[in-house]
C-alpha cells in the first residue's frame, strides 16, 4: 500500500475484448465526469472504514451488506463500493497465485527427495565399471590394494543408508510440520465460527429485545 500513489477504477464491458476497446474505454472513462482517481490514503481510509463497520452487520444498525455502504459512502465517496471490490478480486488473484507457486515447490521438493531414495542403483553400476580395473590389480600381486578395493561398495552402501534415513527424517519432520500447520488452520476456523456464533446470538437477542418493545408499545 505504501508503493501505490493511484490507482484508476474502469468497467470494460464485455464486448470490448481487445487492445484498442480497452484504450478508448480508458480514454473515455478519462474523460468523463464520473472519472475518480483513488490516492493511497483515500484507498487506506476505505480499508479502515470498510473493517470498521464490516463487523457491523447483521445489527440494527446496518442489518445487512446493502445498508453497510451508507455510512462509508457519505465519508468516502459513491465510488467505495467499485474500489473495494477490485481490491477484493486482485486479493484472491493474488492468493491463488500463492497457492500454486506453494503447489510447485512441494511438488519440486517431492521430486528431488525421491531421486535420492534409492542411490545404490548409480553406485552399483560405477562399481561395475571399475571391476577390471580392481583385476588388473591383483594380478601384480597387490593383496593390499585388493583389500581396500573390496572394501569401497560396502561404504558405499553404508553411506547411501545413511543419506536415505537422513532424507526419510527430513521428510518425517516436514510431514508433522505440515501437520501442526494444519491444526492451527483448523483450530482458526474454529474459532472464526465460533466468533460468527457469537454475533448471531447478539443479533437474535437484538430482534428479540425490538419485538418486546414493539408488543409493549401496541
Amino acid at each position: 500500500m505504501e508503493a501505490l500513489d493511484e490507482f484508476i477504477i474502469i468497467n470494460v464491458p464485455a464486448s470490448t475484448s481487445n487492445a484498442k476497446s480497452v484504450e478508448a474505454e480508458r480514454e473515455r472513462v478519462l474523460t468523463s465526469s464520473d472519472y475518480v482517481s483513488w490516492t493511497s490514503n483515500q484507498t487506506k481510509v476505505l480499508i479502515d472504514l470498510y473493517k470498521k463497520y464490516r463487523t457491523k452487520v447483521g445489527t440494527l444498525q446496518i442489518r445487512n451488506l446493502k445498508k453497510l455502504w451508507e455510512p462509508i459512502v457519505k465519508i468516502n465517496g459513491v465510488s467505495s463500493i467499485e474500489a473495494i471490490k477490485n481490491m477484493s478480486t486482485i486479493r484472491t488473484k493474488l492468493e491463488e497465485e500463492k497457492n500454486i507457486s506453494n503447489l510447485l515447490k512441494r511438488w519440486m521438493l517431492f521430486l528431488r527427495r525421491k531421486n535420492y531414495i534409492h542411490p545404490e542403483i548409480l553406485l552399483s553400476n560405477e562399481s561395475e565399471d571399475h571391476l577390471p580395473e580392481v583385476h588388473n590389480i591383483t594380478e601384480v600381486e597387490t593383496p593390499e590394494t585388493t583389500q581396500v578395493v573390496t572394501e569401497t561398495p560396502k561404504r558405499s552402501r553404508c553411506s547411501a543408508v545413511l543419506n536415505r534415513n537422513k532424507i526419510l527424517e527430513n521428510m518425517r519432520k516436514d510431514r508433522v510440520e505440515y501437520q501442526k500447520q494444519r491444526l492451527q488452520i483448523e483450530q482458526e476456523k474454529l474459532e472464526i465460527q465460533k466468533q460468527k456464533l457469537e454475533q448471531i446470538k447478539k443479533r437474535n437477542k437484538l430482534i428479540e429485545e425490538r419485538n418486546d418493545l414493539l408488543k409493549r408499545s401496541t
